[in-house]
């Protein structure tokens, strides 16, 4: 509440106000601030590094990569995050002990570390699911990220997905995460279901598993999402326009206060 009047008396004075996304300038009007000062700059991805990466990956170079993790023959989710208890990464683990009575090849990749890995392994070893869930050394290594990108049927997340989102669309995969809005992250808005991505109930270890099925059991649909989501990131979701936004808000702020006596 004390953050929600603070909030409301700081934008209030503001000139301008910035947002990440919709659900955010929704927040804000919510509050009392007019719609007039709010702008949205978007979030987004540098798309240079990724295409960069993926260049950098030969057909070959992915064939060994796949051969040396034993994915040939597996239906592979990727988690990419630091492993704290907002991720809800638990929530990925009791979804796949469900896939799995189904569909025994699948197997979730979890890249990361962080002060909830541990509990991790150990939930993965109390459900005997060593043989589909691997747990993989965090790195920043762009190369190494891109094979396991691209080894994907689609990247998953318990929790706020954050820049993950972007990351996954950049590389031209479709992005499974919750449905409640209130608990994502802004980042959360460019995945639109059956469009980007899918979406499961919140908190809802069956509900997670559902989707994950249908993703095992429609590839086709997954990659005509991929498409669309590394379309949606080159048109809409990058640094390049999130920039452009930000420069065009502070040009009009500028251009308003230079012709009134208000000061920025």
């Amino acid at each position: 509440l004390h953050s929600r009047i603070a909030l409301g008396v700081i934008g209030g004075l503001s000139r301008l106000c910035l947002v990440y996304g919709q659900r955010g300038a929704r927040e804000l009007v919510k509050i009392g601030i007019r719609p007039g000062k709010i702008r949205v700059v978007s979030t987004g991805q540098d798309l240079s590094s990724c295409d960069a990466a993926l260049k950098s990956v030969s057909d070959l170079d992915l064939a060994e990569f796949v051969a040396e993790h034993r994915l040939t023959h597996r239906v592979v989710f990727l988690q990419v995050a630091r492993l704290t208890a907002c991720k809800m990464t638990w929530l990925l683990v009791d979804a796949m002990k469900e896939v799995v009575l189904r569909h025994p090849d699948a197997l979730l990749v979890v890249v990361g570390e962080g002060p909830e890995r541990a509990s991790i392994a150990e939930r993965v070893r109390a459900y005997a699911l060593d043989a589909n869930i691997l747990l993989v050394p965090g790195t920043f290594d762009a190369r190494t990220l891109a094979m396991w990108f691209r080894s994907a049927r689609a990247v998953v997340c318990g929790g706020p997905v954050g820049l993950l989102a972007h990351h996954a669309m950049a590389y031209g995969v479709p992005v499974i995460i919750h449905d409640s809005c209130l608990r994502q992250s802004p980042e959360a808005e460019c995945v639109i279901q059956n469009e980007t991505g899918l979406l499961f109930r919140y908190g809802d270890a069956v509900s997670f598993a559902e989707v994950i099925c249908y993703a095992i059991a429609n590839p086709e649909d997954l990659r005509r999402m991929g498409q669309r989501a590394r379309m949606s990131a080159t048109k809409t979701y990058n640094v390049d326009n999130k920039a452009a936004n930000f420069s065009a808000a502070i040009d009009s702020l500028v251009h308003d206060a230079g012709r009134g006596s208000h000061r920025i």
